[in-house]
């Protein structure tokens, strides 16, 4: 039998330890290594050759032979940009916070400041009308309760004497001729339902009178030329009418009887006839 012959290319056949014929490749022989040309630095203007781009994991480039950054896949300068992001997000709701804050606490001043009623004053009594019943005690005068501004002496009659005289200066340059409420008219001395008055009952009584009624004022007699008797003490409503039934009508609208209210002109000179009408 004939033996095949040998792959095209020649050479000889052979296996590791035996001869030619047992069918190994021959050894190939290595050439010599030669040493790379030196290289020359780069002459002026002549363009530099590109620097290789290396590819890693993910097909991404990292340029000038860069390694990815050991925190992910982007360097750390990229992610910068979120950082000043995310803070100028909290300045913005900071300064959201606080503005709206300041507006909650203006509004609130405001609020309170317009809720406060302002101080009108009030409108002067008509000389031809009298005063509605709904009208509130002392609208002229600080209202019941309220006292001359000056600090009243312990002496009762010394009281009367600074009370009247401070009194009288507004009587007089508003009401001389009017016709007014009196209310009371009394005397030391003098004796009611067996009780004998002194200075101090007057004191008190126009006091108590005073708190309960609208313009109450405190007058003596003595100086006015409408009054028969010189040596009371006279307590008004300070509101002038024009006539005597507007007068009257304020001793009913205030719930007082003929007893004890009735319609009395004021005038400096002159004589008491027809200046008293009673209900």
């Amino acid at each position: 039998m004939s033996q095949p012959p040998p792959p095209s290319g020649g050479g000889q056949w052979g296996w590791e330890g035996s001869g030619p014929s047992q069918g190994h490749w021959p050894t190939p022989q290595t050439p010599p290594t030669q040493p790379p040309p030196p290289q020359q630095p780069p002459q002026q203007g002549q363009p530099q050759p590109a620097q290789p781009q290396f590819q890693y994991a993910g097909g991404q480039q990292y340029p000038h032979g860069g390694r990815p950054h050991p925190s992910g896949d982007q360097p750390p300068n990229r992610r910068r940009p979120r950082l000043i992001a995310l803070v100028a997000v909290l300045v913005r709701v900071l300064g959201v916070g606080i503005g709206w804050g300041m507006t909650n606490l203006l509004s609130q001043d405001d609020t309170t400041a317009v809720a406060a009623p302002s101080e009108a004053p009030s409108a002067p009594a008509s000389a031809s009308a009298a005063p509605a019943p709904s009208q509130s005690a002392g609208a002229e005068d600080g209202g019941p309760g309220s006292a001359p501004a000056e600090e009243l002496p312990d002496d009762p009659s010394e009281a009367l004497t600074q009370i009247s005289e401070t009194d009288e200066e507004e009587v007089v340059a508003e009401l001389d001729g009017k016709w007014v409420p009196q209310i009371s008219s009394k005397k030391a001395g003098m004796e009611i339902d067996g009780k004998t008055w002194t200075d101090e009952d007057i004191l008190a009584d126009h006091q108590a009178l005073r708190d309960e009624h609208p313009r109450v004022r405190l007058v003596w007699s003595g100086n006015f030329g409408s009054f028969k008797e010189g040596d009371f003490w006279i307590t008004i409503a300070g509101i002038g009418y024009s006539d005597a039934e507007q007068a009257l009508s304020w001793c009913a609208t205030n719930g007082l009887g003929p007893d004890d209210c009735y319609a009395k002109q004021l005038n400096t000179g002159g004589g008491h006839e027809g200046t008293t009408k009673l209900q």
